[in-house]
């Protein structure tokens, strides 16, 4: 279906270099790409762009990478900061939000031999589609930075995405085997609130020895 982009500008800061815009884009029925472009004021006529796509981590949203009247978090408004530097970047969400919900909907998509991430690889295909058709993109340089769960996604996405030129992981680093089977752990996810975000995490005396 075509993408019948949308958008809308919702902050423009004279004092820095860029003007942001929320875009919406059609991918499927009932189904939409979103995000907010940070855009150099500074671009000049004729001239193209790299653009990096700034991928939020699990329970975040765009505005805390592009949007810098908003709290941050641990993601300091980075694609504002790109583009300060003279980069476009494009913040897109992704449906990792509401605490266990999402994962409904990789349950869902299982019996049809899909995951989650095969929803928001089509949503990926349609913004680069959209952004390569740009007058100020230069398409062949389109990065993909992720942080945090967007660092799982900056592994999972790409590969199947023909038009991001590179992709960076990063702040991914939690060690995956304590954080999905203990209790102990400061990172688990086993703790239904914060009384256990606080207790030492395994230290070698304490780890069992796991067959490879």
């Amino acid at each position: 279906m075509p993408p019948n982009p949308r958008t809308r500008l919702i902050y423009e800061t004279p004092d820095l270099t860029e003007y942001t815009e929320e875009v919406a884009l059609d991918v499927w029925p009932d189904v939409i790409a979103y995000g907010i472009l940070v855009l150099p004021k500074n671009v000049k006529p004729g001239e193209q762009r790299p653009v990096v796509v700034c991928q939020h981590g699990l329970e975040g949203h765009p505005s805390e990478a592009a949007d810098p009247r908003t709290s941050d978090g641990y993601m300091h408004h980075f694609a504002v900061k790109l583009a300060q530097e003279g980069f476009i970047t494009f913040a897109p969400p992704n449906p990792y939000i509401g605490r266990d919900n999402f994962r409904i909907i990789q349950r869902l998509a299982h019996p049809l031999e899909l995951s989650l991430f095969a929803f928001i690889i089509g949503q990926h295909e349609r913004v680069l589609e959209w952004l390569s058709g740009q007058r100020y993109v230069d398409a062949k340089q389109i990065a993909f930075y992720g942080i945090s769960y967007g660092g799982k996604t900056a592994v999972r996405v790409p590969p199947f995405v023909d038009r991001y030129a590179v992709s960076i992981c990063t702040a991914d680093f939690n060690e995956w085997v304590w954080k999905t089977t203990s209790v102990e752990s400061a990172t688990t996810f086993f703790c239904p609130n914060t009384t256990c975000m606080n207790s030492t995490p395994p230290t070698s005396s304490t780890t069992p020895n796991l067959p490879c």
